[in-house]
């Protein structure tokens, strides 16, 4: 998010086994979604959905979806309320609130933080910023977490060997958090790729905080089609922490860049579109290996 724009908060509540079921219900125009549980005294738990935009949504033309999602899988509608969220400095409010996590073996914490590092840890430095992935949203979780097992994995050296230059692709890198995690666990230079210049400038940022720098090849770039991807080809793992649409696209260019037997972590959709994306691989020859859920969000592991 941009300091200083005015944002607009829509909060939709019901039953935590319904929630889900109204995600599609929102325009993808938003800038983030985030679910929670909600408890309201004895009644049974309730979910909670809250997605920032950066312009006014419709309410009415969302009121009248979420209802027609309501009465075709016999649920009541949702409490529907918009907000207006005023101009803020969000760097700053989200670093004052951002505290080190540890997820699998990485610690992650802002240049702000003066502690120390616990033994036998990856530390990154990721400062929370305007760009996505600081690792405290549970699709970046799950990501890392699957980072993660994968180096615990004998196979995955011997992957990386049969790879380019580049052994790992991160596209929609954000930050560059999921790179740079890839980079300091197996020491290999990465591809770093984003469609948004802001994303670019900040994860080069990071690479330099991390001392990166010169092992991550970081560019702009609308999809896995620019020709310094093509050149940089097989990469033995492709991450992807984006939306299920985009990545149902890329299926297809993930699997011709991907070397035999290469895997590909997606993440950045909720676990009632796994069937959408996979079946999309599954189609161009990948197959599930793992799944992990982190609340409602899902990581997926495929090979091919």
């Amino acid at each position: 998010m941009s300091i200083g724009v005015e944002y607009w908060k829509l909060s939709i509540t019901a039953p935590k086994s319904d929630i889900a079921l109204f995600e599609h219900a929102v325009a993808d125009n938003y800038e983030s979604i985030s679910l929670f549980e909600k408890t309201d005294g004895n009644c049974s738990p309730l979910g909670h959905m809250e997605i920032i935009f950066n312009r006014k949504p419709c309410l009415l033309e969302i009121i009248n979806r979420c209802a027609v999602v309501a009465a075709a899988n016999g649920t009541c509608e949702p409490g529907i309320e918009l907000e207006v969220f005023p101009p803020t400095n969000w760097a700053l409010e989200n670093l004052r609130k951002f505290e080190p996590i540890n997820v699998g073996r990485f610690f992650i914490h802002g240049d702000h933080y003066r502690g120390g590092c616990p033994s036998g840890r990856v530390q990154i430095v990721v400062n929370a910023t305007t760009a996505f992935g600081t690792g405290e949203h549970e699709s970046t979780q799950g990501c890392l977490e699957e980072l993660d097992a994968l180096a615990k994995r004998s196979f995955t050296r011997s992957i990386l060997a049969r790879s380019g230059q580049y052994p790992v692709l991160d596209m929609g890198c954000g930050t560059g958090i999921l790179a740079l995690a890839a980079g300091k666990v197996w020491k290999v230079s990465v591809v770093a790729v984003d469609s948004d210049p802001e994303s670019i400038r900040v994860a080069s940022r990071m690479a330099a905080l991390n001392s990166l720098l010169p092992r991550l090849r970081i560019f702009q770039s609308d999809g896995p089609v620019h020709p310094e991807i093509i050149s940089a080809a097989p990469f033995g793992i492709i991450l992807a922490n984006i939306y299920s649409r985009p990545l149902v696209a890329m299926a297809s260019n993930f699997a011709n860049l991907l070397v035999s037997g290469g895997r590909v972590v997606l993440a950045g959709f909720l676990e009632r579109h796994i069937p959408f994306v996979l079946g999309a691989y599954r189609q161009q020859g990948f197959s599930l290996e793992r799944k992990r859920l982190v609340g409602h969000w899902a990581t997926l592991v495929l090979r091919r």
